[in-house]
């Protein structure tokens, strides 16, 4: 069985450097790949993913980014006997998982986010607050507050910061924290994205119909609407705007948003991920890949219990969220490589990807809180 650094870190004033880092097997709610079969799978290669580091939390992680050295987590701290919640965000070593610095006290509930734009960390908490940390001296450069309830992470479009709220959608200066501008919808934002532009997409269900539009800086530049409310994200590139819509994936152009393929993939789980000339698609079936030019089908491949996050994709790999499961396929072919089981622990974060890790949060329930977890993997299973 590999080895992996478990990090308990329980003390959380700001200046308070690791209580405990010690080395054991499979901690946590981690287990054997093992413990849990895959009846669709009938391969004997797929082997257990091999865990640099564990980080113990506190409370429930809810969001998480990576980039080269540092893993940003936001999420919630839980008293024991408080049934009272306080936002909080940490750094986290990328190799060792060792804590960098925390800040606490980020309004109640679980913050969105975060982005981080230069050196200014952007989160967001469930009241609707907009905050900027300074990741060099962790002060709150900025704070803007929104009486709206947020409803996306921070998103970066051209030169330019945007958050989704239940009324629409704001643009903030991550500088300043100033909303620039607020483009509003009727049925608010359930999910997003940027690129050249802002993407954002509103369920409607007195009508059964999610309409998905471009926001340009005099408001919508064009508007598509999908029969069905089972829309789940939405990931521009620089000539194709990809969809999961209900069992299908749909290809928009983005200057127009008229449909430049659709192909049907099944229920679908989350959004797609794009990396070369395909596009993956999570689906309660499975995972699958496509051809980005035109739709085809390039490999599927069956998930006992179906997917549960949006796929992650690497040079090589594929990194899904499973039944209690995070799930490795290569990615060239889909075939089945490796997962760790998380037992009776939920995922709370997509598995994330940054050079040579992979890197997923869960949380156990117990009676006091939560019990959350950040894990970094090995994206190649050995």
């Amino acid at each position: 069985m590999s080895e992996l650094i478990i990090v308990t870190d329980l003390n959380w004033s700001r200046r308070t450097v690791l209580s405990t880092l010690a080395v054991t097997t499979f901690g946590g709610c981690v287990g054997r790949s093992g413990d849990k079969s895959d009846e669709n799978s009938g391969n004997n290669e797929e082997k257990t993913l091999s865990t640099f580091w564990e980080y113990q939390l506190p409370g429930r992680a809810g969001t998480l980014s990576v980039d080269d050295e540092t893993a940003f987590v936001a999420g919630t701290t839980y008293e024991d006997g408080d049934d009272g919640s306080t936002g909080h965000v940490l750094a986290l070593d990328r190799t060792n998982g060792q804590r960098q610095w925390q800040v606490e006290d980020v309004g109640e509930g679980i913050p969105f986010g975060p982005y981080l734009t230069d050196s200014i960390l952007v989160v967001v908490n469930d009241a609707g607050t907009v905050f900027g940390i300074d990741v060099n001296d962790q002060e709150r450069r900025w704070s803007t507050s929104v009486t709206a309830t947020p409803t996306t992470r921070p998103f970066a479009g051209q030169n330019t910061l945007y958050v989704g709220y239940d009324d629409g959608l704001r643009v903030v200066n991550p500088a300043t924290g100033d909303v620039e501008t607020t483009f509003e919808t009727e049925y608010g934002i359930d999910f997003a994205a940027g690129a050249n532009r802002a993407y954002v997409g509103s369920h409607r269900p007195t009508s059964g119909e999610t309409v998905v539009q471009a926001v340009g800086d005099g408001g919508a530049t064009w508007t598509r609407r999908f029969d069905t409310t089972d829309v789940g994200g939405i990931v521009p590139t620089v000539d194709r705007v990809f969809v999961t819509a209900g069992r299908k994936l749909v290809a928009l152009s983005p200057d127009s948003g008229e449909t430049l393929w659709s192909t049907a993939v099944g229920p679908t789980v989350g959004e797609p991920a794009v990396t070369g000339g395909s596009v993956h698609v999570a689906t309660r079936d499975g995972i699958g890949a496509y051809l980005r030019e035109n739709g085809d089908e390039r490999w599927t491949a069956a998930i006992d219990g179906g997917a549960a996050t949006s796929p992650a994709v690497g040079k090589e790999y594929l990194f899904v969220g499973a039944d209690g499961e995070i799930r490795a396929f290569a990615a060239d072919t889909g075939d089945p490589v490796g997962k760790a089981n998380f037992k009776d622990c939920r995922l709370t974060t997509r598995p994330t990807i940054s050079e040579n890790r992979a890197f997923v949060g869960n949380f156990e329930e117990r009676s006091t809180g939560y019990d959350g977890r950040i894990y970094s993997f090995d994206v190649a299973p050995k």
